[in-house]
């Protein structure tokens, strides 16, 4: 029964088997790769990621030296460069409020955030991307499955959950990324019997571990029950291996000037003693970070009817639109 259905993928999700939420294994040291602010692709090198910066490094000549990216601004500057590579123009992130969105994710996952950086990792090598899911990389699956089932849901390439409730009983489901349907029903009461179903046959029953009236049906998800000893073998998530700090990185800065190769790449920056941000732009045919701002008039992600945010020789300005029409002026 599926009384109530939802978007699988709430915008800015707030995204059990697995080990979900922050990790402290202390400071590890790995490898890392990508593309740097400048447009050069680097070799591996080893970086703490225990919270720990590199210390300052000098950029081509005659640029100031500036602090590496932290660990996910990188991955959001690996992940919006190969997108604009390799992405396909149906993918709403190909343009300058990728690394916004990319970085918005980080800022609001807070039980997931290793599921999401792992994520974000595959897509940032990813080869190629679904034809229909476009932002979204079939080579990523298993990882997509671990992030759901942190998540308690599957919302990945076509992913999508359900849930409904009467006074006597709990349901819920899941259509997931393996073209697999996944559900549970549960009886309301202090010791709940739950019957898991896939694809609508019956693979097993188990018990939930805590009481559960028809009022807290909302309050746990599919994998958050009994059932994952049967459904998790099916769906095969894989395991996540990604540390992270116990402490926040440091970000990365930039000057103004400074050379960069992803339009819409914002980085902290210092000028007069104020901070602020500097954002990357093809400003008079050359992709450079334009002016430090201290307060930015518009967030790139921000849209309406009226009018939407947009860089502008490396300033975010609100850009006012005839709803209507569809004109635009500055």
């Amino acid at each position: 029964m599926r009384l109530a259905y939802r978007h699988a993928f709430p915008v800015l999700a707030t995204a059990a088997l697995l080990a979900c939420g922050p990790k402290d294994p202390g400071s590890t040291d790995t490898a890392t790769a990508g593309t740097t602010t400048d447009g050069t692709t680097t070799a591996a090198t080893t970086a703490p990621t225990d919270g720990t910066t590199t210390g300052p490094t000098t950029g081509p000549m005659n640029e100031p030296e500036h602090t590496r990216p932290s660990t996910e601004e990188q991955l959001c500057i690996d992940l919006c460069t190969n997108l604009s590579e390799r992405g396909s123009a149906d993918c709403s992130r190909t343009d300058y409020t990728c690394y916004e969105w990319c970085m918005v994710g980080f800022q609001f996952e807070e039980e997931c955030r290793a599921e999401m950086r792992a994520a974000r990792r595959c897509e940032a090598e990813a080869t190629a991307f679904d034809e229909v899911w476009a932002c979204e990389s079939p080579e990523c699956g298993s990882v997509y499955a671990a992030y759901d089932v942190c998540r308690g849901y599957c919302s990945h390439l076509g992913g999508n959950p359900s849930s409904g409730s009467s006074p006597n009983q709990c349901d819920w489901g899941s259509d997931c990324l393996d073209d697999r349907s996944y559900d549970m029903q549960c009886d309301t009461g202090d010791a709940p019997l739950c019957t898991c179903r896939i694809d609508g046959a019956e693979v097993g029953t188990c018990q939930l571990p805590f009481g559960l009236d028809s009022d807290a049906c909302s309050t746990i998800e599919l994998f958050d029950g009994c059932c994952n000893e049967f459904f998790l073998p099916v769906l095969q998530p894989a395991t996540i291996d990604e540390p992270i700090p116990g402490e926040p990185e440091a970000g990365g800065t930039a000057s103004p000037g400074d050379t960069c190769a992803l339009v819409g790449l914002h980085l902290a920056c210092e000028q007069d003693g104020v901070a602020g941000r500097t954002f990357c732009d093809d400003i008079d045919g050359s992709v450079r970070f334009g002016p430090c701002i201290a307060a930015p008039d518009c967030d790139l992600l921000a849209l309406a009817c009226d009018g939407s945010c947009q860089l502008i020789d490396g300033v975010p300005t609100w850009v006012t639109e005839d709803c209507m029409e569809g004109t635009s002026s500055g």
